[in-house]
C-alpha cells in the first residue's frame, strides 16, 4: 500500500466523518449505488455556486468522477484500491450538505474544496495517469 495514501486516510479522519471510509468501501462494491452517488455529485458540481467555488478544482473534480466510473465499469484498472476509496470518500463529503461547514451557508463549500484539494494532492499521480489513459482512447 502506498504509505502516502494510507497516512492520508488517517489524516482525513480529522475532517471526514468516521463512517465515510466504510461507506466508501461499501459503495465501491456496489456499482449501481456508486453511479447514483456520482450522478448526485455531478449535478451538484454543475450548480453555479459550486462552479464558482471550485473554479480551480473543476477539471480535477470532473476527472475524479470519470476515474471512479471507469474503475467501476472495469474500463480502467490501473488504480490502487486505496485511491478509489479516497476518491469515493471525497465525493461523499462533497455531496453531504451537513459537513464541517454547512453547504447552504455563504462559504459552505470552503471545507469541501479543502478536503478535495487535499485528496487531489494525494492521488495526483494516479489522476494524471488516468487523464493520459483517457487521451489514448480518443
Amino acid at each position: 500500500m502506498n504509505k502516502n495514501i494510507k497516512d492520508s486516510l488517517k489524516d482525513l479522519k480529522n475532517y471526514i466523518p468516521e463512517d465515510f471510509q466504510k461507506r466508501a468501501q461499501d459503495l465501491a462494491k456496489n456499482p449501481k449505488e456508486l453511479f447514483l452517488l456520482i450522478s448526485k455529485a455531478d449535478k451538484k458540481a454543475h450548480s453555479k455556486k459550486t462552479r464558482k467555488a471550485f473554479d480551480g478544482l473543476w477539471e480535477d473534480l470532473k476527472a475524479l468522477f470519470r476515474l471512479i466510473k471507469a474503475w467501476a465499469t472495469l474500463d480502467y484498472n490501473n488504480v490502487q484500491w486505496q485511491t478509489v476509496i479516497l476518491g469515493i470518500m471525497g465525493i461523499l463529503y462533497f455531496i453531504t450538505p451537513l459537513d464541517a461547514v454547512i453547504d447552504y451557508l455563504p462559504f459552505g463549500l470552503v471545507d469541501d474544496a479543502f478536503v478535495l484539494t487535499y485528496i487531489f494532492s494525494v492521488i495526483r499521480s494516479e489522476l494524471e495517469e488516468f487523464k493520459a489513459w483517457e487521451e489514448t482512447k480518443e
